[in-house]
């Protein structure tokens, strides 16, 4: 995979410099390389339990690496990883190494895809033979859906630099990418053009191809959600619509509209508003509907009169819409009265044994946004949440997956001090059954802004995120080199 310049993506650290400048309340927030096979473990729990070592501890081993970039460490920021019916594991967007940035330093955007095989133990790169960053800036676009990178090759266009887009496997075995930041078309200098994206592409797992969706979705967004209802068709909620604070200029409008993919047609139709616009928020299918939890909203600031990011408040501003559960044909808003223990902005999110659970995340404590300890199982039932326990370090841009029957691995992340953020160097294990984390182990590296996808043998293999980022959403860092691999 190659980078592909920084325009547009230094301006995305005005997404962390605006802060959440107003949370609904007027209050703002407070302030290596290892070789395949390396291992690690030790540390203790509240428990009083260690990770690591013999059967039926929690183990670390390190998987392959990404291809260098440029002379240096390669990998992935903000990606999508998703299981594939056989096994493997699809990496799509996200950011990259950028050696044409101030320096050598920084994010530059993602070109390419790769295919991760946890049996092979065997990293693929889609790019591998193209030579240079140059090759790819000289590219034009050859038909729908492709571009000529020179030298004889055509490539899929789906491949050029997205970020914030979504990848959802279908029940056919394809694999749906939507939307996101970055470019499907070019001026007519044949230069690429950088916007909110409303294309969608499939990922075809027996010709390793991608082909164009010939219907568009009914709103470009990025940052949204995506969720395979029991159906087989996909919900897609929230995200931004525009690039003004992407690009820099300030200004963005979240979506409330949602819309549903339709497989057996290719096409997108309107499946009704919610009240707010969601941005990372955690989704879920539930039952024969799905829920959308957290997240933040780019709206009104009642404090200040001016567009902000802000918790998502109903439409009187007095009440914090934690989420939305969704029945098939409406969405129902679940609230709650911001005191804490249920709100949370990237959180790490995962379905256990059939039930969606969080932890971490930015949480509303006293008024004030922290990095949360909660662990929270979603009951749309009882239209809310219900307290689990807590998690021993407080992180959010963490990721998790289902490792083994009822358990949650929550892994790295950042400590949420928006003045001087801590990434957080852990992974913890959470029962369910008992309600505790019951072992805590060091990552091989820190990361955050990466993805857990739980493989086909119960192992869940950490993958991506920055490694040495200095704000919360991990764009200003280098990309971890190696995929991580959990086991118990």
């Amino acid at each position: 995979m190659r980078s592909f310049g920084r325009t547009g993506v230094a301006a995305l650290a005005v997404l962390v410099a605006a802060g959440l400048v107003g949370c609904g309340n007027g209050s703002e927030p407070p302030s290596g390389t290892l070789s395949p096979g390396a291992t690690g473990g030790g540390g203790g729990t509240g428990g009083g339990t260690g990770g690591g070592g013999g059967s039926g501890r929690l183990q670390v081993s390190a998987g392959p690496q990404f291809p260098q970039q440029q002379g240096g460490d390669g990998g992935v920021i903000m990606h999508t990883a998703t299981l594939l019916d056989d096994g493997r594991v699809l990496i799509v967007g996200g950011l990259v190494p950028d050696p044409a940035g101030p320096n050598g330093q920084g994010p530059g955007a993602s070109i390419g895809y790769y295919l991760y095989d946890a049996t092979a133990n065997t990293l693929t790169d889609s790019l591998a033979n193209v030579q240079s960053v140059q090759q790819l800036q000289n590219a034009v676009m050859t038909a729908p859906g492709q571009m000529d990178i020179g030298n004889g090759q055509v490539v899929p266009f789906v491949i050029v630099f997205r970020m914030g887009h979504t990848a959802t496997l279908l029940q056919n075995g394809q694999v749906l990418i939507c939307g996101g930041y970055g470019f499907d078309r070019t001026d007519t200098a044949n230069q690429p053009i950088q916007e909110v994206l409303s294309s969608a592409h499939l990922f075809d797992p027996a010709s390793n191809t991608f082909t164009l969706v010939q219907g568009r979705m009914q709103k470009p967004r990025a940052f949204h959600q995506a969720v395979r209802l029991a159906n087989g068709k996909v919900l897609i909620t929230g995200g931004i619509e525009d690039d003004g604070i992407l690009g820099g200029q300030g200004t963005a409008t979240s979506v409330k509209e949602a819309e549903i993919y339709d497989p057996s047609t290719q096409t997108f139709s309107p499946a009704g508003s919610l009240e707010n616009g969601l941005i990372w928020a955690a989704s879920s299918p539930v039952q024969q509907g799905a829920v959308i939890w957290g997240g933040l909203e780019y709206a009104l600031d009642p404090q200040t009169g001016q567009n902000a990011i802000t918790v998502p408040l109903n439409a009187n501003q007095t009440q914090i819409n934690v989420g939305f559960a969704y029945d098939g044909s409406q969405f129902t808003i679940v609230h709650s009265t911001g005191s804490g223990d249920g709100y949370n902005i990237l959180p790490a999110a995962a379905t256990i044994g059939g039930t969606f659970f969080m932890a971490g995340g930015w949480e509303i404590v006293g008024g004030q946004l922290a990095g949360g300890t909660s662990v929270l199982m979603v009951d749309t039932l009882m239209g809310g949440y219900l307290k689990q326990a807590d998690i021993q370090t407080g992180r959010l841009n963490a990721a998790g997956a289902e490792l083994g029957s009822g358990l949650f691995l929550i892994t790295g992340g950042s400590d949420g001090n928006q003045n001087a953020p801590t990434m957080v160097t852990s992974a913890e294990l959470y029962d369910n059954g008992a309600r505790q984390v019951i072992e805590t182990i060091p990552m091989l590296e820190p990361r955050l802004g990466h993805s857990c996808v739980r493989l086909k043998n119960g192992a869940v293999a950490a993958i991506g995120g920055t490694h040495d980022g200095t704000d919360f959403l991990g764009f200003d860092g280098f990309p971890a080199p190696t995929i991580e691999v959990y086991t118990r």
